[in-house]
């Protein structure tokens, strides 16, 4: 069968390109085959990485999306973003929160497996998923040709979406060098802050929990001190994390709660672990006396990153100094500062493993280009925000104006 388009990759921006093409066009999704197998950042908190499977890493998404407007990597995407937003939450009122400090907290996180078959169903034999590992790829005259095992492949087009870690392998294996790869992987830091207390006079304070519920899921507005160099949010403590730094210290072990982490939460019989993870998820009583608060520091170079295994290493002195340095900017007056500014926890957002201005000689992510990278690799300023709906987005406008 000859395609008009090729996908590697099936996790977020995979999903979000197909739904983007024109659901007359032919479509390839090649994708890791079954089972699903995961990469962690390190053997001790079992916070994946990497996923090879269908659905990739959004298999693990948390699901929050930001609604501000200042995302470095995804200018004008707007309509974009509100389209794909509507497609998966129908019946949920977006008016007027574009550009603003709410974050979406669904109760139902997308999951690409799900969407994928609901795809394959839609596009009536003209969009196919193959079990297939993508071991390299050729752009040859009109066509572009993609080596998957023992089988070849053609399509006018490829997008990349195979994600942080394994698009700069690709490219390797397909260009013969390491082309753009940084030899590092960006992330946000998740930090800790401090804790609020209620003020003396009763009076509402700038570290304030603002949420308003629906039947889908709930809002949530992040702080005013936010800003292009931290997310800063306030989490109701409760039981134990009303102690300053007991919180962190559980969640830098723990991390976030992805996969076999939510089990690892449980048997841990923290009273005030499960209390902020059921928050996180649901939103319900926020109203404590005492808050925690959170920064989410995007940190450039945060890990050392082997390209041909995808094994990170953190450069803990590098993050550290990062990540200080926007402590000193966030000014909340009635919080009580942490002491222990050395932990962090992984934010599962790596992003900017490749200079996408290297890959243009080489006729990718240029005007009108048959290949196209498409996922977080080439995300460079990444912001505080949640990156991940707005990658989608930009993947799927790319897709519409292709």
């Amino acid at each position: 069968m000859a395609y008009d388009d090729i996908i590697i990759g099936s996790g977020l921006s995979g999903l979000a390109v197909a739904m983007g093409l024109d659901s007359k066009r032919r479509i390839l999704v090649l994708s890791e085959p079954d089972p699903v197998t995961v990469r962690y950042y390190d053997r001790h908190t079992n916070i994946p990485s990497g996923v090879h499977g269908l659905g990739g890493l959004g298999n693990f998404w948390h699901g929050v999306i930001p609604f501000a407007s200042d995302v470095p990597f995804a200018a004008d995407c707007r309509d974009a973003f509100e389209t794909l937003f509507t497609r998966f939450y129908p019946d949920v009122d977006i008016a007027g929160r574009y550009g603003t400090h709410w974050l979406f907290v669904p109760r139902r996180p997308i999951r690409p497996r799900k969407h994928w078959t609901s795809l394959v169903a839609e596009r009536d034999g003209r969009l196919e998923i193959r079990s297939l590992s993508a071991d390299r790829f050729a752009a040859e005259s009109a066509d572009v040709t993609v080596q998957a095992g023992s089988e070849a492949f053609a399509a006018a087009r490829l997008w990349i979406c195979a994600g942080a870690l394994d698009t700069p392998a690709l490219l390797a294996r397909s260009l013969g060098a390491a082309t753009g790869f940084h030899g590092t992987a960006s992330d946000h830091v998740i930090c800790y802050l401090g804790q609020a207390r209620p003020s003396a006079d009763g009076k509402a304070t700038t570290t304030q929990v603002d949420i308003e519920r629906t039947p889908r899921g709930y809002w949530f507005a992040s702080l005013a001190a936010s800003s292009s160099a931290a997310l800063v949010t306030a989490k109701p403590a409760r039981f134990s994390y009303r102690q300053l730094d007991h919180g962190i210290e559980q969640r830098a072990a723990f991390g976030l709660p992805a996969g076999g982490v939510v089990a690892k939460i449980m048997r841990a019989r923290s009273l005030g672990l499960i209390s902020e993870a059921v928050f996180n998820k649901t939103g319900l009583f926020p109203g404590a006396p005492v808050k925690s608060i959170y920064a989410q520091i995007p940190v450039r170079g945060a890990y050392d990153l082997e390209l041909s295994t995808g094994a990170l290493s953190p450069r803990l002195e590098h993050i550290r100094t990062a990540t200080d340095a926007v402590r000193q900017q966030i000014d909340l007056p009635e919080m009580i500062a942490s002491q222990r500014p050395e932990l962090f926890i992984r934010g599962i957002h790596l992003h900017d493993t490749l200079d996408e201005a290297a890959l243009a000689p080489h006729g990718i992510n240029t005007h009108n280009a048959p290949i196209r990278v498409c996922d977080a690799s080439v995300i460079g300023r990444i912001g505080g925000e949640h990156h991940s709906f707005h990658m989608m987005a930009k993947a799927f406008k790319a897709a519409r104006q292709a």
